[in-house]
């Protein structure tokens, strides 16, 4: 498998998280963007990723302190967005 040469590429594992995601495999997708995430933790792109895959699983809260970090490091309308389809599905 790639990983075991590519182990320390961040853009490796967020590619990976995003194979997973698109199966439907929300747990390794979160596994895999956690690793892209503690590779390049001010990457607000791998925030955005790890939002998503927990607004589709439910994990709003988790979702909200991403975006809002993204949102800090990177004001971008999609991050906006994202935040207000979490807010919709809070209440």
């Amino acid at each position: 498998e790639i990983l075991q040469h590519q182990s320390k590429n961040d853009d490796v594992w967020s590619v990976k998280s995003l194979n997973h995601y698109y199966l439907g495999e929300y747990n390794n997708a979160i596994f895999c963007i956690q690793k892209a995430i503690e590779l390049c933790p001010e990457s607000h792109y791998y925030l955005n990723i790890r939002a998503s895959i927990y607004l589709d699983s439910g994990k709003i809260e988790e979702a909200m302190v991403d975006l809002k970090k993204a949102i800090s490091l990177e004001n971008n309308i999609t991050y906006h967005g994202n935040l207000g389809l979490a807010y919709y599905h809070l209440h």
